[in-house]
């Protein structure tokens, strides 16, 4: 009794762990089949576009500029903003050793390091009017920039660029909001080119909730490593878009469970969590459910059925009530699923799903059996009531216990104080 009372309360721990949360209809809430065909983004890169590109700084890999009110940092294709927006336009930049130094136009001096910015006395920022870089002298000449081919002879009008700065022996600018690298009197943009997710904010639900909710043969995928995936909210698919969470890049040969399949998109699920991914970035894996260790069994406690072995509100099939019986068809187990499920067949019509193994006790069936008899010797609510019953025992005996000790040591005392009084009248 105490073991089966054990096992089916771990049980019940597990099934609330593992149990998905409802909505408030207390059903999935799924798009409109009218929705837009899904999707996804073929291609993230874009160029970064400035404002007002006051200044910018170079050191190594890293670019920092300084546009309006905004701060960037580029470096190999990554762009961040370390202040967010500032309540001041800035307007000078600069990198010092380890930190990011900048001004704002209301003269105040900031210094972002290690992730934190704090504000600072004074930073004497340089404005040089000349440069010098092999054979070409660039100067400042009534507020207006040229340079000087010493070999030639010959000096050329840079009238479109301003704010020159030379790091590591070259010479960079701004024009039109843009940041240029020279190569003596010539000039080109750089590039700055980064993955731009916003797109994945829109990406249409499409038919995925009518995909989601029917039931389907496991099949494993891997993701080639040139794709980028993203992480989605498949509880809740009322609205029109997917709730993105995140975007990354996959790690080549990365396997995963297919969830389903819609527009140009797949919808796969690993690290327990699910994607979605461009479906020409996928290729099918073989794999072949395996013989159930049982043919027949009954639910140890009240749980779901999906129609993949991924457990969200919209793969849920229906909820199945404590000591359902079910046949049991398969089971399906992989590396990339967090515990093993039982493929069952299940309700008077037949109908197929899974449910993890944890919630499956072997029964073997008769032909009087009520399909959703419990019987009461295997309820939980029976067991309940026989510890209860045994802990009021225990608990009894032990006032009993402490009733008998109290009693006999009031007698002893008392008897101790007979004799003393007996030995004092004599």
């Amino acid at each position: 009794m105490w073991y089966n009372f054990i096992v089916k309360a771990k049980l019940f721990l597990t099934t609330a762990l593992l149990s998905v949360v409802f909505t408030a209809s207390g059903t999935v809430a799924f798009a409109e089949t009218s929705a837009p065909e899904t999707a996804y983004p073929e291609n993230f890169v874009a160029d970064k576009t400035f404002t007002t590109l006051n200044d910018f700084a170079v050191s190594g890999e890293q670019f920092a500029f300084a546009d309006g009110y905004n701060v960037y940092v580029y470096e190999n294709g990554v762009i961040n903003s370390p202040n967010g927006q500032l309540s001041h336009s800035v307007q000078n930049i600069e990198f010092d050793k380890d930190a990011l130094i900048f001004k704002d136009t209301a003269n105040v001096y900031y210094s972002f390091a290690e992730g934190e910015i704090t504000q600072i006395e004074e930073y004497d920022f340089s404005t040089p009017s000349s440069l010098d870089v092999d054979n070409y002298h660039y100067y400042l000449l009534d507020g207006v920039w040229e340079v000087y081919d010493k070999i030639e002879k010959t000096a050329t009008v840079l009238s479109e660029y301003r704010s020159l700065k030379k790091y590591d022996g070259v010479v960079y600018a701004i024009k039109d909001n843009a940041f240029y690298r020279f190569s003596g009197a010539s000039a080109e943009k750089v590039p700055l080119t980064f993955n731009d997710f916003s797109a994945t904010k829109t990406v249409s639900v499409g038919n995925s909730a009518e995909l989601l909710s029917t039931f389907s043969n496991c099949e494993l995928v891997r993701i080639s490593g040139e794709a980028f995936a993203t992480q989605i909210d498949l509880n809740d698919l009322s609205g029109p878009y997917f709730k993105a969470v995140k975007t990354q890049k996959v790690a080549d040969g990365t396997l995963a469970l297919k969830l389903c399949q819609t527009g140009n998109a797949t919808i796969v699920a690993f690290d327990n969590k699910a994607y979605i991914t461009l479906t020409s970035y996928t290729s099918a894996v073989d794999f072949t459910p395996i013989a159930p260790d049982k043919q027949e069994g009954r639910l140890t406690q009240t749980v779901s059925v999906y129609s993949t072995p991924y457990i969200c509100e919209s793969t849920k099939l229906a909820t199945l009530q404590l000591g359902t019986k079910v046949k049991i068809l398969k089971t399906v187990s992989s590396e990339i699923l967090p515990c093993e499920y039982y493929l069952v067949e299940y309700g008077e019509s037949g109908e197929t799903g899974y449910v993890a193994t944890a919630f499956i006790t072997e029964y073997q069936f008769s032909d009087n059996d009520d399909y959703t008899e419990i019987k009461g010797e295997q309820t939980f609510d029976n067991q309940v009531e026989e510890v209860i019953i045994v802990l009021i025992i225990i608990l009894l005996v032990c006032a009993t216990i402490a009733y008998l000790f109290h009693a006999g040591s009031a007698k002893s005392k008392k008897k101790n104080r007979t004799k003393k009084e007996d030995l004092t009248t004599e």
